[in-house]
């Protein structure tokens, strides 16, 4: 048996993104390692048991336990997301878990990870010695690359793969329709739109290891735009709008509820407020038209199902991800978005609809092969010697 812990994203959390990630990273290497135990390290292990079926320690409820595991297993894998970051705490704990993952002869991966502008000098120090320890380092975009080799210095090879989420299927078409049902959608005849907003603050401390700080404008934007965008978008169709994480402080309910109030007219519009789970948004994201997102696995799944995206780039791994995926001409800054420039981005798709998505699902195809990739190198690098 292969024993490997994973740890990184914020796999506990009912974030949408997160939880995509971890399923396809499972599916993804139990179809490569049949005897493969995966056994996550996140901050609420009863929810990620029961949630996904796996093993799961606390972080720092079980600290012992932590230790003692990464040391004896086989690999720690590092990733998806997000896992480098501005905060000494967190980075100082990845280094000592990547230490005594290598002191007890383990293997140590860098899974399809991004990291954000590393400033402050423990956050720099801490990535670049994780990486100095890597047996496989694969990141989801150049962006990641080259600042990892360019800015911090890391001389281990690094291969650009891509977000292990982008392999992502649906849930049963049954399943489904009965969320549709639900949802007051069963018998809509029109094409479907989703819009998936972001929450933002500028207040929250959580906030700034994870994200720029954005000012009140940048957060008025947002919803103004997307507001006279889901007008606008009912000629087309449907609008549904679809929350990725419902889980607060950052929960995209709160952000919904404020558009709705602002709009006079809610005439083809549908708020949803329930937290689905990866596969049923995928499905629902497979019955759309087209996917509006400022949330970036908003825009991942629905691109694994073939559904063209429109994004909005709030930060660089949105852009990065946009940009792998050939398709950075539908992708817009929130930071001087106006509803000028989402309306023409919008309306130009709709206009050669048909010629656009097949380019759009080539590209996302290559994509898909790039995650199958990183998946066959993980799994070489554990097979039988």
């Amino acid at each position: 048996m292969i024993r490997l812990n994973i740890t990184g994203a914020w796999y506990s959390s009912r974030n949408a993104g997160d939880q995509a990630i971890l399923v396809t990273i499972r599916d993804l290497l139990v179809e490569r390692i049949p005897d493969l135990e995966l056994e996550v390290i996140c901050a609420n292990s009863t929810f990620v048991e029961a949630e996904h079926g796996l093993p799961a320690l606390s972080q720092m409820k079980e600290l012992g336990r932590v230790f003692h595991h990464v040391w004896r297993n086989d690999g720690l894998l590092l990733g998806g997301g997000t896992p480098f970051y501005n905060d000494l705490k967190h980075m100082a704990y990845f280094w000592v878990l990547a230490c005594l993952c290598r002191l007890g002869g383990g293997k140590l991966v860098v899974y399809g990870a991004s990291a954000q502008r590393l400033h402050t000098r423990s956050a720099r120090f801490f990535t670049r010695r994780i990486m100095e320890m890597a047996d496989l380092i694969t990141v989801r975009e150049p962006l990641t690359k080259t600042q990892l080799e360019n800015d911090l210095g890391v001389r281990n090879q690094i291969i650009c793969t891509a977000d292990p989420a982008i392999t992502l299927t649906s849930a049963p078409q049954d399943r489904i329709d009965a969320i549709l049902k639900a949802e007051g959608l069963a018998g809509v005849e029109r094409p479907l739109i989703a819009i998936c907003p972001h929450f933002f603050s500028n207040t929250d401390p959580y906030r700034v290891h994870h994200y720029e700080v954005f000012q009140d404008d940048h957060i008025e934007t947002q919803r103004e735009v997307l507001c006279r965008a889901a007008e606008h978008l009912r000629q087309y169709g449907h609008v549904v709008f679809l929350p990725m994480n419902t889980d607060l402080p950052d929960s995209d309910v709160v952000v919904q509820q404020e558009m709705r109030e602002r709009l006079s007219n809610v005439d083809g519009i549908t708020f949803v407020e329930t937290q689905y789970r990866p596969k049923e948004i995928a499905g629902i994201f497979e019955r759309c038209k087209l996917v509006v997102g400022v949330r970036l696995h908003a825009l991942i799944m629905a691109s694994a199902v073939y559904t063209p995206v429109v994004g909005i780039n709030y930060a660089p791994k949105v852009q990065g991800f946009m940009d792998v995926l050939g398709e950075p001409e539908h992708c817009l800054s929130l930071k001087g978005l106006t509803f000028e420039s989402l309306r023409v981005a919008l309306d130009a798709y709709f206009k050669d609809y048909d010629g656009q998505q097949r380019a759009f699902v080539e590209h996302v195809k290559a994509l898909q092969a790039r995650a199958q990739h990183n998946a066959d190198l993980v799994a070489r690098l554990f097979a039988p010697r």
